[in-house]
């Protein structure tokens, strides 16, 4: 397995904001290449909006025409974040892609119940 074969998705990385971010960034400088699709960006809701729906088409063109994606690896955090990853989630599976969530998160509780319906 090498890093042709993995997808990340997550937050704009390039721009560090949080935990999410931070750990994408140093990914990014030890995987080449790095494949990512950007799922949500700093900015109001309409901004938020147009990139989560970029980011399923890209998604959906890494799955069609990619087919030496492997591994899905979906970066994220708890509420609105989990659900907006859970789509990808759900698309990979579709594809046949193994997968795999990094979460961080502080109520792992009442996560850990919504995952479970994955």
């Amino acid at each position: 397995m090498n890093a042709e074969n993995i997808l990340t998705i997550g937050i704009d990385y390039r721009i560090v904001h949080g935990g999410v971010a931070a750990v994408e960034n140093v990914y990014s400088t030890f995987y080449k290449p790095f494949n990512h699709v950007t799922t949500v960006v700093d900015g109001g809701q309409v901004n938020k909006l147009f990139i989560l729906c970029r980011a399923f088409f890209q998604f959906l063109g890494w799955m069609l025409f990619r087919p030496q994606i492997e591994i899905v690896h979906v970066h994220g955090a708890s509420n609105a974040s989990f659900w907006r990853k859970r789509i990808f989630i759900y698309i990979a599976k579709l594809f046949g892609k193994k997968w795999s969530f990094t979460v961080m998160v502080l109520n792992f509780k009442c996560l850990l119940s919504n995952i479970r319906r994955l």
